[in-house]
């Protein structure tokens, strides 16, 4: 209780430090970022209390406490989507309206939880300050890196192929962040599981239920791969639909961020946040060299590529980096490869699968029969899983 109202108040001073600095400054800023002042007003108020938000989550997350999880973000996504309405619909600056009818529950909400924590321990303890300043701040540098890499393509795009391509790729990519949320939302789950392990130094629990939340993953990556065009028809119709085949390329970097987040994971575990900020930061500078080489011959298809080979260059540094800590055998590695391999090939068919539909619609069948036959046939497996 102590370390995390410590962190809070770390948190709300760095937050007041750099508010202070744009706000004093005010004019240049706004000018900078072509942003009003009161939206800037508002994205630090939010940023003040939003830690509470998230360590309160995180906290629940490792006490697997999950329909506390469940009620609190179902009690925000309600108060929020309502007091939108009420103020889009009555405030004459529909904008404001919309930002303030999303934040003023989350604000409210994490006020409370940071004065419960506060409440619980008014201990302050620099101590605290000093072991999570050495951790977060290479981590800082690492998502920095990550948010470069992640959204440089979309404005290497516009600046190089124009507005029109940018499109395009933007609708595959909202697509694949299907993806990304399940990534996230098993990743949560996974990441208090496997320290809790780690901590126990139970290894083959981890090696065995490893196999299947990757096979689990795996199986509903080459799901999307396969539906891919329907989803692009459906979501943007016939005029996004030469999209599709950035799709596969971007679906196979989102396995690969799922592989080395197995490896991040253990890293975080450890405590080793400078060697994934170098990586994190390297892969980015990689990303936009490949991209300013390959997107004005190829366009923004090869954007998904040069991203997809940042992505696979991460999995390779991160794996390295916990085989130096000798924890890469609470993982099979041979299996990991392999099933990259098959992931990796599946990719490059289902381009032409894209062309001959009807033999992609019969193996989207037989995909559906084995799906059905598996969860069947390791249903006592699965629910254990999804237990823990």
């Amino acid at each position: 209780d102590s370390f995390i109202s410590s962190n809070l108040v770390l948190g709300s001073l760095s937050t007041i430090l750099f508010a202070s600095i744009i706000l004093l400054n005010s004019s240049y800023f706004i000018k900078l970022f072509n942003v009003e002042k009161k939206y800037l007003c508002i994205m630090f108020l939010i940023m003040l209390v939003s830690p509470a938000y998230d360590m309160f989550i995180d906290l629940q997350r490792y006490k697997y406490k999950y329909r506390v999880v469940i009620v609190t973000t179902i009690l925000y996504s309600l108060t929020s989507i309502g007091l939108s309405l009420l103020l889009v619909m009555t405030m004459e600056d529909k904008l404001l309206g919309r930002v303030l009818g999303n934040y003023i529950p989350y604000i409210i909400i994490s006020l409370v939880i940071y004065i419960y924590f506060l409440i619980k321990s008014s201990r302050i303890k620099i101590d605290y300050w000093k072991y999570s300043i050495v951790i977060c701040i290479p981590y800082v540098f690492h998502l920095l890196s990550g948010t470069v890499l992640n959204s440089s393509d979309r404005a290497m795009i516009t600046s190089i192929c124009g507005t029109e391509d940018t499109a395009l790729y933007s609708m595959a990519y909202n697509i694949a962040l299907i993806v990304n949320i399940l990534w996230g939302s098993m990743n949560s789950a996974f990441g208090p599981w496997l320290g809790e392990k780690l901590h126990e130094n139970n290894y083959c629990a981890i090696k065995k239920y490893t196999y299947y939340y990757l096979g689990i993953f795996t199986i509903i990556i080459l799901g999307l791969i396969l539906i891919a065009p329907e989803a692009m028809m459906f979501l943007g119709g016939k005029k996004y639909i030469n999209a599709k085949y950035v799709i596969p390329p971007v679906m196979v970097g989102y396995y690969f961020i799922f592989v080395y987040s197995l490896y991040v994971n253990v890293e975080q575990f450890e405590k080793k946040t400078k060697a994934m900020a170098i990586a994190t930061f390297a892969a980015a500078i990689v990303n936009l060299v490949t991209n300013a080489i390959f997107l004005p011959s190829y366009g923004y298809l090869a954007a998904s590529y040069t991203t997809l080979f940042c992505d696979m260059l991460l999995a390779v540094f991160h794996f390295i980096l916990v085989k130096q800590m000798k924890l890469d055998i609470i993982y099979d590695t041979r299996y990991i490869v392999l099933v990259s391999l098959f992931v990796c090939a599946f990719s490059g068919i289902s381009l032409l699968l894209y062309i001959f539909n009807a033999l992609r619609y019969i193996i989207v069948v037989f995909y559906i029969f084995g799906i059905v036959l598996l969860i069947i046939k390791h249903k006592k497996i699965i629910l254990s899983f999804i237990h823990r």
